[in-house]
């Protein structure tokens, strides 16, 4: 698998997924039988996968039709956690994952910071990632540019339900 885009790759990076993996489970974070370690490292390597494939479109990625329209198909590559995965052709193309759907403001909380601590474990060192809030919507991003941008977002979607997503979009440049 080529490492576009992502340099220092996952092997440079294997210490900090270890120590993330550790950290989120002495938080109580993560879920307690999962392996950390193993956990961080599907995700890193589920989110380099997709990284790359967002250089084309993510049609490496693309499965069958969602919508019957051709806007939305269901994604080959689902991230480790995650419920619902979708590759929207818009523009621009966008890649999306379900991470967590529920009804418990301390359970979405956690899966955010979660997903926003794996995030930061793999991703290049060089990305700066960044917080936004604005009233029920909180998002962290990184990438852009000739990289790929990364969002993770926590939102009350719809009457007292709860959405983290991940979102992955391709270099603009």
């Amino acid at each position: 698998m080529s490492n576009r885009g992502c340099e220092g790759g996952i092997v440079r990076r294997a210490i900090r997924p270890v120590v993330l993996g550790i950290a989120l489970l002495v938080t109580g974070i993560g879920p307690a039988r999962a392996d950390p370690v193993k956990q961080t490292v599907k995700f890193c390597v589920g989110l380099e996968q997709v990284l790359s494939a967002s250089r084309e479109r993510f049609e490496p990625v693309r499965g069958e039709s969602k919508d019957g329209r051709g806007r939305e198909w269901r994604a080959t590559l689902r991230m480790p956690t995650s419920r619902d995965c979708i590759v929207h052709l818009g523009t621009p193309p966008a890649y999306s994952c379900e991470l967590y759907d529920g009804d418990t403001q301390a359970d979405a909380d956690a899966a955010y910071r979660r997903t926003v601590e794996l995030v930061r474990g793999c991703v290049p060192k060089a990305w700066t990632l960044r917080e936004q809030v604005d009233g029920t919507l909180r998002s962290t991003s990184g990438g852009g540019g000739s990289q790929p941008t990364v969002r993770v977002v926590s939102e009350l979607a719809r009457g007292d339900a709860y959405l983290v997503t991940l979102w992955v979009t391709p270099p603009t440049q």
